[in-house]
């Protein structure tokens, strides 16, 4: 992340949490307003009212919404709902990216499930008024994840969209951290195997927000055979006995293929 006090950095994240904007824009927002929260909240929509995209029927979202709606929760959407609307309807495998940056894109909250207003918010964002206009527009989502701000937005929120009824907590457990690691590094992460190994063998243990976070950071700037990890940074704890579990193991596989004649 950039430069920032600890509080400065805790006002990004929240404001992310609200905003869903990428990490540029939110200390763009937050320093534009002498990093007041609620008068950069207020600046940011703005701005965003003066780049509005296209206009969208919210009658036919609604009436959309009633086809998926729980008949016991009329407000939400529920795994039958949620069944019908991504797997038949959307055509999406539940655990692909594609879906999780859905979720993501509507301000979900918890998963496997959406509210009548993330679900309107989600149609909006989009600029679609129909199945057929948003499945046409998937294709477009995941190429705005090549951007490292963007990605790093989606990352951030899955923390606490993966935390199953306990949205504020600052641990997730281990058992809900590895599928959605899987889902967003495995094309991204070289160690990503590895690192799975480690957590089985000899952590065992809820994840912290804060290794959450700073894994991304570890994986953008670390070299495949870890050799500028830099004992002396402020990595958690768990990061750095990953690293000194795992490069003797790097080296013996890199020392092995050298040796090997095919």
């Amino acid at each position: 992340m950039y430069k920032l006090s600890p509080l400065q950095r805790e006002r990004v994240k929240k404001f992310q949490e609200i905003t869903r904007c990428s990490d540029k824009l939110a200390v763009q927002c937050l320093r534009n307003n002498d990093w007041k929260m609620e008068q950069a909240i207020d600046y940011f929509y703005k701005q965003n009212q003066v780049q509005s995209g296209p206009v969208v029927n919210e009658a036919r979202i609604e009436q959309l919404f009633q086809r998926y709606r729980d008949p016991q929760y009329p407000d939400r959407i529920l795994s039958t709902g949620m069944e019908q609307f991504i797997v038949n309807d959307l055509r999406l495998d539940p655990s692909s990216l594609i879906t999780l940056a859905l979720a993501w894109k509507f301000g979900a909250k918890t998963q496997g499930e959406f509210t009548r207003e993330e679900f309107l918010h989600g149609f909006v964002e989009l600029g679609c008024d129909s199945i057929e206009a948003l499945r046409a527009k998937l294709p477009s989502i995941l190429p705005e994840l090549q951007d490292r701000e963007v990605f790093r937005s989606l990352y951030l929120f899955t923390f606490s969209f993966a935390n199953v009824d306990k949205h504020e907590s600052k641990s997730l457990i281990l058992q809900y951290a590895i599928p959605y690691w899987e889902i967003l590094l495995r094309n991204r992460f070289c160690h990503l195997d590895l690192w799975f190994e480690f957590l089985q063998e000899h952590h065992k243990r809820p994840i912290s927000r804060d290794t959450w976070d700073l894994l991304l950071d570890f994986i953008d700037t670390i070299q495949p055979d870890m050799s500028n990890y830099d004992e002396e940074g402020a990595w958690p704890v768990l990061i750095d006995e990953f690293v000194e579990w795992a490069k003797p193991k790097i080296q013996m596989d890199s020392t092995q293929s050298e040796a090997s004649p095919f």
